[in-house]
């Protein structure tokens, strides 16, 4: 991982950016306001590059699904439309 040479990291800022050596993958690290509740807590929010965001929920979702039994998938998809309302 590296920094930006353009925009580099210092201590203080409020948000920090690290890139992979390809550059294809990055991690932003965001401070909050909020005072720190639990140990060292870190949330990922991932947005695919190669395809809408509703294209890689569907490529994943059939990608899990074929690789359960069949009593599984309906429970499974039933799951996936639930949380699309």
């Amino acid at each position: 991982m590296r920094e930006d040479p353009q925009d580099p990291n210092e201590p203080g800022d409020e948000e920090c950016m690290i890139f992979s050596a390809d550059g294809g993958t990055r991690l932003l690290f965001v401070e909050v306001p909020e005072a720190k509740q639990i140990k060292n807590r870190l949330h990922f929010d991932l947005r695919p590059t190669d395809a809408t965001r509703d294209e890689a929920i569907v490529s994943s979702a059939i990608r899990t699904l074929t690789s359960l039994p069949e009593a599984s998938v309906l429970r499974r998809l039933r799951h996936l439309l639930d949380q699309r309302v």
